[in-house]
């Protein structure tokens, strides 16, 4: 996950060529129930910057309640787990017994990844005024 906005409704994923996405999913979860699961498939494509592809899709979130987004493998491992507007520990669906990284509150509207490195570890996310979809993030240097 790269990006994502509550104010201009998009989820954004910056992903190396080398990777086939074709198998991951996003699973947007509530504290009590599993929302959607969306193939990284139903992303669209809107640039290539630094060697890695960029991919929008549009979405619309939960209002005024906590929900996470879990980057989900095709085996069901979670690669990442990120909520906003409180932590949650679902106990249901790929993420069940994790609980999500917290990343700020609802009202915060945007929120992006910002860090160095190659790995999703490497990455933490900040709120921020205005949405970059498309370009690396400020603040952040993704080198593998």
């Amino acid at each position: 996950l790269n990006e994502i906005s509550i104010a201009d409704r998009f989820i954004e994923i910056a992903y190396d060529v080398v990777e086939s996405i074709a198998s991951f999913n996003i699973v947007v979860y509530t504290p009590t129930e599993v929302l959607h699961e969306i193939p990284l498939s139903d992303f669209t494509p809107v640039s290539v910057f630094s060697g890695l592809f960029f991919a929008t899709l549009s979405f619309s979130f939960p209002r005024n309640t906590i929900f996470g987004l879990a980057l989900v493998a095709h085996d069901d491992e979670v690669l990442q787990f990120i909520s906003i507007g409180g932590a949650i520990k679902p106990t249901f669906g790929p993420a069940a017994g994790i609980t999500s990284n917290f990343i700020g509150p609802i009202s915060a509207k945007i929120f992006t990844a910002v860090g160095s490195g190659c790995s999703i570890s490497d990455f933490t996310f900040i709120s921020v005024p205005a949405s970059s979809p498309g370009r690396v993030n400020i603040n952040q240097r993704p080198s593998c």
